[in-house]
């Protein structure tokens, strides 16, 4: 359950057609993916293009889909991980769906890899908890 690797599609050059498989433990973050559908997200990342519905029953216990859509872009905004939840898919959640607009790919960013990710923050406190500060009398 906490290391989890597959095959992902990586643009690493710039061009969208010229995308390259790699293994997963091999992303860095600014690396930008092909999000495929029916597979778990190696990942912490930013939805670029298109739009997808994630099952994220696996960090927040919930059974309903999420429906994620890519991040606006704006010339004034900066991105941040706590304010734009609906823009971000998380590692260890399942890609049910992705909905392409037009001829481009369903591309994300990678903002955050390995035991730095959400999922890895859940496993490190299950097998490190933090010690208890109080006493029963």
């Amino acid at each position: 359950m906490a290391n989890y690797t597959c095959n992902v599609k990586v643009m690493r050059s710039g061009d969208e057609n010229n995308l390259t498989d790699i293994d997963s433990s091999d992303l860095v973050p600014g690396d930008v993916i092909e999000i495929p559908e029916n597979t778990a997200m190696p990942c912490d990342l930013v939805l670029l293009t298109g739009s997808c519905i994630v099952n994220e029953s696996m960090l927040t216990g919930e059974s309903i889909p999420v429906i994620k859509n890519s991040l606006p872009f704006s010339q004034n905004d900066i991105y941040n991980p706590d304010e734009d939840q609906k823009y971000t898919l998380y590692g260890g959640t399942k890609v049910i769906q992705t909905r392409r607009y037009g001829n481009t790919k369903v591309l994300g960013l990678v903002i955050r890899t390995a035991f730095v990710t959400t999922k890895g923050n859940l496993v490190r406190d299950i097998l490190y908890p933090r010690p208890n500060k109080f006493k029963f009398y």
